[in-house]
């Protein structure tokens, strides 16, 4: 495969949504790793979802009949293990009579593929969202590692999720705009966006990232970066969520949340109200963090640090749906 059989959303040229380059009816779209097409996509392309991997909430957008194409919606820590056990069979079935070239390309994939699991799962030890899935994944993937392991060069698996996790954290060279779209989803909800990135770094990093890229120390410099990420997505409300260790080793998240108008004001108290307890929400006690044009903002600290953007979003959405008395 070429970069170029790559299909981007700019060569979709969906600005006219009226006249996309890829004709809906020509075209049957699988997802992985959600279930149901979002923004520009989902306006075009949604009834023609004929397949899913995903291990989200169902959102009930993928017909239940999906023929010769997966309907899987499960939970696991990670999409990556249920992709692993669908191929697995059509894998084993191409390894059946393997050479020493073949055993050493099935490794280097399997060690590819069980990294991302190995993140996703905190090295298969996070108890609330590791399932069997994810370890007869891991317990698969490894059988093929160590079949093209030689002597003096054993498979760790501590050391596999350490190198990888160095290389995940390792962001700082990147441009504040991408740090935050490099992990971004978006929903809509009740006629709004809701926009939500997911950083590994701590919000203190992200003020001096912004400072040092305009070149000033006000600490406002981050607020007009969010306040463009939001206008260029158009995007009603935003979540920015960090999760990162701090200098004591200590594992920790914060949440921002801000309404790009009005309207948006109430989602965002609600979701206050909803997810107070459930995510041990208490106010953020770094520096001040000036809000922009935008109508609110607020800040804290994620104490229940178990929970993920996987339910982060859930309560926003419904925040978002809520239409009071």
């Amino acid at each position: 495969m070429r970069p170029s059989d790559l299909i981007t959303l700019d060569d979709l040229k969906l600005v006219d949504e009226s006249s996309p380059t890829l004709e809906p009816k020509t075209s049957k779209w699988v997802l992985v790793d959600h279930n149901k097409l979002q923004g520009r996509l989902g306006n075009v392309y949604d009834q023609r979802v004929g397949g899913v991997v995903d291990h989200h909430h169902d959102e009930r957008r993928v017909p239940i009949d999906t023929g010769c194409e997966p309907r899987i919606i499960e939970k696991a820590a990670s999409c990556t293990s249920l992709v692993t056990e669908f191929v697995r069979k059509s894998w084993d079935e191409m390894s059946a009579s393997p050479t020493d070239s073949s055993r050493v390309l099935n490794a280097e994939v399997a060690k590819m593929t069980l990294s991302s699991i190995l993140i996703d799962s905190v090295c298969l030890t996070d108890s609330s969202k590791v399932t069997s899935h994810d370890q007869e994944a891991a317990q698969y993937l490894e059988t093929k590692i160590r079949a093209a392991t030689r002597p003096g060069q054993e498979y760790d698996r501590q050391r596999l999720y350490e190198e990888v996790s160095k290389a995940k954290l390792d962001i700082g060279n990147l441009p504040l705009n991408d740090i935050l779209r490099k992990d971004y989803k978006e929903w809509e909800e009740s006629g709004k966006k809701l926009g939500i990135s997911t950083v590994v770094k701590s919000l203190q990093f992200l003020i001096e990232k912004a400072d040092r890229e305009t070149n000033t120390a006000t600490g406002d410099a981050l607020s007009k970066s969010l306040d463009e990420f939001c206008d260029h997505r158009q995007i009603d409300v935003y979540g920015l969520m960090t999760a990162f260790t701090d200098d004591n080793g200590d594992f920790r998240r914060e949440i921002l949340v801000r309404s790009m108008q009005s309207a948006s004001d109430i989602a965002l108290k609600r979701f206050e109200n909803i997810a107070t307890e459930e995510l041990g929400l208490s106010r953020w006690k770094g520096p001040k963090l000036s809000c922009g044009k935008s109508s609110k903002q607020d800040i804290w600290q994620q104490n229940q640090t178990h929970h993920s953007r996987k339910r982060v979003a859930p309560l926003l959405r419904e925040a978002m749906s809520f239409r009071g008395e």
